[in-house]
C-alpha cells in the first residue's frame, strides 16, 4: 500500500521539477540573467530532463498515459534537447568551430520547438478532460513555445523572447500549484486545493 502511494507521488515530483526549469528559462528569456548564463541553464536542464524522463516512465507504469506523454515530452524534447541545443553552440565556439556555432543554425531548433508546440496543441483535448485549468495552461505553454520557435526561425523581427519567458513562468507557477494540489490530495486523502472541473467528456 505504501509503495503504491509512493509511486502515485511521482506526478507532484516531476511537476515541481518542471517548475524549476520554467523559472530558469524565464530568467534567461526575459534577460534577468545575462546571455553568458546560457551554459549554466543548459547544465541545469540536462540532468533535470533525465529525471523527468525517468518519472515519465513511471507514469506509464502507473497507467497514466497523458501524464506519461507530458513528462516524456518535457524530459526528452524540452529539457534534454533544449538543454543540449543551448550548450552546443557555446562549446563549438570554444573549440574554434565558429561555422557550427553560427546563430543562424538555431533555425533548426526553431523547427523542433514548432513541433513541440504542435504536440501540446494535440494534447489540449485530453488535457481538457482532466481539468479546465490544465487546458488553459496548455494553451499558455503552446503559445510560449510558438513564440520561441518564431524567434529562432525568423530572428531580427519582433522580439518575442520576453513574452515567451513570461508565459513559461506562468506555466511554472501553475506546475507548483497543481503539484501541491495533487500532493496534498494524495497525502490527506481529500482535495484541499481546487484544480478545476473537466471541460470535455
Amino acid at each position: 500500500m505504501e509503495e503504491k502511494r509512493s509511486i502515485a507521488l511521482v506526478t507532484p515530483a516531476w511537476l515541481y521539477t518542471v517548475a524549476g526549469a520554467c523559472f530558469g528559462i524565464f530568467a534567461f528569456l526575459a534577460k534577468i540573467a545575462p546571455e553568458t548564463s546560457l551554459p549554466i541553464l543548459a547544465a541545469w536542464l540536462i540532468p533535470l530532463g533525465i529525471g523527468v524522463l525517468a518519472m515519465g516512465i513511471l507514469e506509464f507504469v502507473k497507467g497514466e498515459m497523458l501524464l506519461g506523454v507530458i513528462a516524456t515530452v518535457f524530459g526528452v524534447l524540452i529539457a534534454l534537447g533544449g538543454g543540449a541545443s543551448f550548450w552546443v553552440p557555446g562549446y563549438m565556439a570554444a573549440q574554434g568551430a565558429e561555422a557550427l556555432a553560427n546563430p543562424a543554425n538555431l533555425k533548426l531548433s526553431g523547427w523542433i520547438w514548432l513541433a513541440i508546440g504542435l504536440i501540446f496543441c494535440l494534447l489540449l483535448r485530453p488535457a481538457g478532460q482532466v481539468s479546465g485549468a490544465l487546458f488553459a495552461f496548455f494553451i499558455d505553454l503552446a503559445v510560449a513555445i510558438f513564440f520561441l520557435a518564431s524567434e529562432l526561425m525568423f530572428p531580427g523581427g519582433v522580439n518575442l523572447m520576453k513574452p515567451a519567458g513570461i508565459l513559461i513562468l506562468i506555466f511554472g507557477i501553475f506546475c507548483l500549484y497543481f503539484g501541491t494540489a495533487m500532493l496534498l490530495h494524495k497525502m490527506l486523502g481529500r482535495p484541499v486545493l481546487k484544480t478545476g472541473a473537466p471541460i470535455f467528456r
